[in-house]
């Protein structure tokens, strides 16, 4: 277990979603600092925001029996400052301050500082739909997907996958626009990777991982747009999600 794999769930884990995540990596989690860091600063990040838009004093969150301590986000000077003005219209700004400040402090750690918007989770929920669906292209050339995808408008990058086969590709349908979804097979089933373009994925999180039903659902930061895997189980997108955003 190393921590590129275990800061995959980080998101969902400081959310308390922790149903759809592996044990080895809770533990994984539980046990070393840099990754239970990672956790506990995005939990405070998201009261953080949360009490700066509404006004409210910040509150830190109580830790998720973390091995070790923290300093409390709250404690810090320039968020206790922020929070303390009551202005709505003050803190909407603030709260822009309040995620800077935290991504700059924390940059190099993948992970969300916040929950995924609507938009993201409908396109999950889009992509765990239509997993399965048949290739409306198939080949195991990548060139030829590449050449395929570019002369319907959607150019994209076809990864190669470890221990997978690219087969095929179709047009998929996620949050109402038409996307490439790439194909891949392997021992443990069938991966599929639906390319979303950067203008439409904005404000969603850089990575994320969740169950969409019995479906694992990941999404990864890539060259600007986001991947959109759902896998045939948790040890397949821990492994494409670790190659897509690297």
């Amino acid at each position: 277990m190393n921590c590129d794999t275990a800061r995959i769930y980080a998101g969902a884990v400081a959310d308390g979603e922790v149903d759809g995540v592996p044990a080895p990596i809770l533990e994984h989690i539980r046990q070393c600092h840099d990754c239970s860091t990672e956790v506990q600063w995005q939990r405070e990040a998201q009261v953080a925001l949360a009490a700066a838009i509404a006004g409210k004093e910040l509150r830190r969150v109580p830790a998720a029996q973390p091995a070790h301590s923290l300093r409390s986000l709250s404690n810090l000077p320039f968020v206790a400052a922020i929070v303390r003005r009551r202005s709505l219209a003050f803190a909407g700004a603030a709260a822009a301050v309040v995620l800077l400040l935290i991504t700059a402090t924390v940059a190099g750690l993948p992970g969300r500082l916040a929950n995924p918007g609507p938009g993201a989770d409908a396109a999950m929920r889009d992509a765990a739909s239509a997993y399965g669906r048949p290739a409306a292209f198939t080949s195991t050339d990548p060139a030829a997907i590449s050449g395929w995808s570019a002369g319907r408008g959607m150019p994209a990058e076809v990864v190669a996958l470890p221990d997978e086969t690219v087969t095929g590709a179709r047009v998929s349908t996620v949050e109402g626009h038409q996307v490439l979804t790439i194909i891949y097979t392997g021992p443990r089933g069938t991966t599929e990777v639906s390319v979303i373009p950067a203008a439409m994925a904005g404000g969603w999180p850089t990575m994320e991982a969740k169950k969409v039903g019995n479906a694992p659902v990941g999404l990864v930061r890539r060259s600007g747009d986001s991947m959109l895997i759902v896998a045939p189980d948790d040890a397949g997108l821990h492994q494409a999600m670790t190659t897509l955003q690297a």
